[in-house]
């Protein structure tokens, strides 16, 4: 449901905004009975709303500057005085909180004519500073405040209030698209007056009282164990306390295991709130195995997919909350298979399609801060991955296959062939892809620069040309479904055109396996696995099953589990499970980006292998152009 746009009078301070910056806005009303109130309300960047100081609501929804969304509200309010307040957060470009995207600051609140007085004012908040983070450089700003803080603005009350200016906005506002993010008391965690730590790892919302005169300095931390360079690199919240009992709500969410306060002066906590926060998934199943091991790492994976769950989906909850595709594909599909629940995954689908601009390039993330000419001019190509844009019309495949909304796939069939019309550019006279633009992420392998196979840095190589052939089909199958015989039978065409380049040039006889480049210097299980779901019958299962290749990481080793589950490689399976379950003893409850090395410890294309515990088809057999397509697969992987 959109709301009619000549509604959408929004407010702002009358002195203008300059980001970053916090507003808070008032509204004065009384009550001679009891009564229902039903806001919506929206704003940009998004706002908490506070009742006589309690927090009553937050929101919008995240979205895109295509699609931004209203939030409502609905209470019982007593007799009486009270004071509605909206903390409004508008950072702006300077203090990322990247995916959250901004169009123009401001309020919108709709739906109250009758209860709230016409008069608003509002407080650009004074006395604090807003710091970029880091390294946790998606999230949030960290704030310090100073003496000149007022404590008691959620009340609305102490400092000083102007009026507000209205303006028509005239951006369309989009009803809730998903059901209200989980907000569930924490009362398991340890304080021993320095440090807050929680047994299992928390994305939750924070409030704290302090009280006495000094400073409060306040770090999150994924792990549990101490460690004292996140203080180093400013990673930590501050506040001035000036002898009165003061209350902090926090404006986002943290991540982690272990909380750390260092103090000046007397001052002391005197409470500390928490509540944990995700989508609301349910299971369809228990996550079950006679395997003890195999039941933790269930759990784990389970643990990871609700933490990197959202309003968006997320790559990780600590250092970017960004919305990847290649990430956002696996999650959609554990998240379909295991839940039942296509509310999330229909989101991405369209948010990650916002980001295709009109020449067919596509933000690798979305939504983002980021702009597309930041890669046009070269100041930051890593937002075009053009493996990304290839899986992105196999995301939306899946859906179509597994979902239930055919008027979303038709929707975004006109931008799939936009990236396809883009990627066509850059196919040389040897009929691939080559020297396409942007980062060339395939997967994080050892020895392979930023993830990038070796010699194949300029845009090439036999895995992306793999993963191209497969989208090429999907689209052709979807363009069929949706009636476009002429789309179809050009997408084909093409498909069959890169499939049968891809043999002549990355095929190598003597070793019976694809090399991902042309000279046959390199060697991987992503390309004898994309070959194998391409269709070749070319002895490549030998060759997967050697241990001789360049392997997969954790995220990719989704794929490779698929090929296992059509071509029932139960040793390989096996051999791959050991790693996943030597991450059951590294400690923690998430599972973390590498199977080494990790940078985050809750990363979601590690929690992979719910798809393979709970699916009830083979991916891939889906595909009515795979060569095994009529085989009935329900081969599960032994080791799972």
């Amino acid at each position: 449901m959109l709301i009619d746009t000549h509604d959408n009078i929004w407010m702002e301070p009358e002195s203008g905004i300059s980001s970053p910056c916090i507003i808070v806005f008032r509204n004065c009303f009384s009550l001679e009975d009891n009564k229902n109130i039903h806001l919506k309300f929206s704003a940009d960047e998004r706002c908490m709303l506070f009742l006589d100081g309690k927090k009553i609501a937050e929101g919008p929804e995240r979205g895109t500057a295509e699609h931004w969304y209203y939030g409502e509200f609905l209470q019982e309010i007593p007799a009486g005085d009270h004071i509605l307040t909206a903390r409004v957060l508008c950072f702006g470009n300077a203090h990322w909180a990247l995916g959250q995207m901004g169009i123009r600051p401001g309020l919108w609140i709709y739906g109250a004519e009758n209860l709230l007085y016409s008069d608003w004012e509002c407080q650009v908040l004074e006395g604090c500073r807003l710091i970029r983070p880091l390294p946790d450089w998606g999230a949030f700003p960290k704030i310090r405040t100073d003496a000149d803080f007022n404590w008691d603005v959620l009340n609305g009350k102490g400092g000083s209030w102007q009026p507000v200016r209205y303006y028509k906005d005239q951006r369309p506002l989009n009803s809730p698209e998903l059901p209200s993010m989980r907000s569930e008391s924490i009362r398991n965690f340890s304080w021993d007056g320095q440090t807050v730590v929680f047994p299992e790892y928390h994305c939750a919302w924070a409030e704290y009282e302090f009280s006495g005169n000094g400073r409060v300095d306040i770090r999150w931390k994924e792990s549990s164990e101490p460690d004292g360079s996140l203080w180093d690199f400013g990673n930590y919240d501050s506040f001035e306390i000036s002898g009165n009992k003061v209350r902090w709500t926090d404006y986002w969410w943290h991540a982690g295991q272990r909380i750390e306060f260092r103090f000046t002066g007397d001052v002391s906590v005197d409470m500390l709130r928490f509540y944990d926060t995700g989508y609301p998934f349910e299971l369809k199943k228990p996550l079950y195995s006679t395997n003890p091991t195999k039941r933790k790492l269930l759990r784990m994976a389970w643990k990871t997919l609700q933490c990197c769950s959202y309003e968006t989906f997320m790559d990780c909850p600590y250092f970017e909350q960004l919305q990847y595709v290649g990430d956002s594909r696996i999650e959609a599909l554990c998240v379909m298979a295991a839940t039942g629940d296509y509310r999330l995954p229909r989101k991405a689908l369209r948010m990650l399609g916002d980001g295709i601009q009109p020449d067919g390039t596509m933000f690798c993330r979305y939504p983002t801060r980021e702009k597309a000419t930041d890669w046009i001019t070269g100041m930051d190509e890593a937002l075009l991955i053009p493996g990304f844009a290839i899986l992105y019309i196999q995301m939306v495949h899946d859906f179509a296959v597994n979902g239930d909304d055919e008027n979303l796939i038709r929707e975004l069939i006109p931008k799939l062939n936009r990236i396809v019309d883009w990627l066509e550019r850059y196919r040389g006279e040897d009929l691939i892809l080559n020297e396409v633009p942007g980062w060339n992420f395939i997967d994080w392998v050892d020895g392979w620069h930023r993830g990038i196979p070796p010699y194949c840095e300029d845009g090439t190589g036999c895995t992306l040309n793999l993963m191209y052939v497969i989208s090429l089909r999907n689209l052709a199958e979807m363009e069929s479904l949706c009636g476009c015989p002429q789309r179809e039978t050009k997408l084909m065409k093409i498909a069959e055109e890169v499939y049968e380049a891809v043999n002549e040039i990355f095929f190598d006889h003597k070793k019976n396996c694809f090399a991902e480049d042309a000279e046959h210097r390199v060697f991987s299980e992503h390309a004898q696995i994309f070959a194998l779901l391409a269709g070749y019958d070319h002895g490549t299962l030998s060759a997967l099953s050697s241990g001789k290749l360049a392997e997969c990481s954790i995220y990719f080793s989704f794929y490779l589990f698929e090929v296992c589950a059509l071509f029932e490689l139960d040793s390989v399976a096996a051999h791959r499970m050991k790693k996943y379950y030597e991450l059951t003893s590294v400690g923690g409850d998430t599972l973390p980006e590498e199977f080494k090395n990790f940078r985050s410890r809750c990363h979601a294309w590690s929690a992979n292998i719910l798809y393979f515990h709970f699916r009830e088809h083979a991916l891939f057999s889906n595909i009515k152009y795979f060569k095994n397509y009529s085989k009935k697969i329900d081969v599960e992987i032994n080791a799972l």
